[in-house]
């Protein structure tokens, strides 16, 4: 009932609920670093070296899997692949993406051999995917741009209004 008569500023910080509370805004800060999210992409493969994770691109991403697909389909030819197109194939693949190509020792170029290898890159495709989307929003919110509705508005009356 004393609910039912709070202000909207009231009824906004109770909606926050735990984000109000230190540790839980750390813990929310620490899994959308920016940083993090790069240490995560080179943990799975990707090679800053040869592209910045901020020039990684949707046509990236989109190439690699359209390679990964012609891969797959290779792999799967019957009687058996052909192992100069799986070669050729995976070439493709790693000069499409930016991804740390596996050393072969044979000095052979690398290529992905297996439909457990096609499923793994993959996989870290859809995690450089999410990156892709979620990483320049963070670093503007970082930065101090973006949206801040919920922070202005817990601020306090007009003037969190005229600001956001």
């Amino acid at each position: 009932e004393a609910a039912a008569g709070a202000t909207p500023k009231a009824k906004k910080r109770r909606a926050l609920g735990p984000l109000q509370d230190s540790g839980v805004r750390s813990l929310v800060e620490t899994l959308c670093d920016p940083a993090a999210m790069a240490r995560e992409a080179e943990e799975w493969g990707f090679d800053s070296n040869r592209l910045p994770l901020s020039e990684l691109s949707k046509d990236h991403l989109r190439d690699g899997l359209s390679w990964l697909t012609a891969i797959e389909r290779e792999l799967r030819r019957q009687p058996e692949p052909r192992a100069q197109d799986v070669e050729r194939l995976s070439a493709s693949f790693f000069s499409a993406v930016p991804v740390v190509r596996p050393a072969t020792g044979d000095g052979k170029p690398p290529a992905v051999r297996s439909l457990d290898e096609v499923a793994a890159r993959c996989a870290a495709l859809e995690m450089f995917a999410d990156v892709e989307a979620t990483r320049p929003r963070l670093l503007k919110l970082a930065a101090g741009g973006g949206h801040r509705k919920i922070a202005a508005s817990t601020a306090g009356g007009a003037e969190g209004a005229e600001g956001g």
